[in-house]
């Protein structure tokens, strides 16, 4: 996923601005430490195939955990980054996902005020993105270079904030216009967010359940007493208060 985020928001504009990454850039291809077995890895008729052994494995989780035993000599230089570890910069699709679902349990919680989210916190984290952008860029002083320092501060470092969360990622019904105005990322196509149901409300569910079934239930059982059988009126004996009921009620079988 960080990957993916990288080809498309930092190489991407970097060729698009007509400029090369500087080498000391953390987002620049040759400093991605897997980057070479990812792309040696392949995947044929369901196989995994290990790309300095030849091992065949079922799963990518495997083969991975088969690269770091048996050939973790072979990766990048030391300078090497994982860019896992870049997924907040990056906004990596699960990373996304997680911090949604966290700031709405937060909201459903105790700290519904904040959202799970405080900006006291990311303004490090923010800083710390701008200055690995400036390092990004060779020339700030020409003008592609400004314009590309620019743009992924703003496509990069400024979203870590908490209006920025707040607004893209828990805010409802907002068009893909807006969407486009505020900056927010591109929903994954064939994929909706799960709406989030608190404690409270899977307590409240569960009751509504509980009623529908006990009304069920009784309507059922006046249906059954209604259809069954009554003896005729000369099988019948009298009450007290002059009413006709069935032998069958005293225990007595009739002949």
């Amino acid at each position: 996923e960080a990957r993916e985020r990288v080809s498309a928001h930092v190489l991407s504009a970097a060729e698009a601005a007509g400029v090369e990454l500087s080498r000391a850039c953390v987002l620049h291809p040759d400093r991605d430490l897997l980057r070479e077995q990812e792309l040696g890895k392949k995947r044929k008729a369901g196989v995994w195939h290990c790309p300095e052994c030849r091992k065949k494995f079922r799963t990518e989780r495997h083969i991975d955990m088969h690269l770091d035993a048996k050939h973790n000599k072979s990766l990048a230089l030391s300078d090497g980054v994982c860019l896992a570890e870049l997924c907040e910069m990056l906004r990596c699709p699960g990373w996304a996902k997680e911090t949604t679902l966290s700031m709405r349990k937060a909201i459903a919680g105790p700290a519904r005020m904040s959202g799970g989210c405080f900006e006291g916190e990311l303004k490090p984290h923010r800083f710390a993105c701008e200055a690995r952008m400036v390092e990004c860029v060779d020339d700030h002083r020409s003008d592609a270079g400004r314009k590309l320092f620019q743009r992924l501060n703003q496509t990069l470092c400024k979203p870590i904030s908490c209006e920025w969360r707040r607004r893209c990622y828990l805010e409802e019904g907002l068009t893909p216009l807006q969407r486009m105005e505020f900056g927010c990322d591109e929903r994954m196509r064939g994929r909706k967010d799960k709406p989030y149901i608190s404690t409270a409300g899977w307590v409240a569910l569960a009751f509504v359940a509980a009623l529908v079934i006990f009304f069920v239930v009784i309507c059922i059982c006046a249906l059954c007493d209604d259809d069954q059988p009554r003896a005729p009126p000369h099988l019948r004996r009298r009450d007290d208060d002059g009413r006709y009921r069935s032998s069958h009620h005293d225990g007595a079988q009739l002949r």
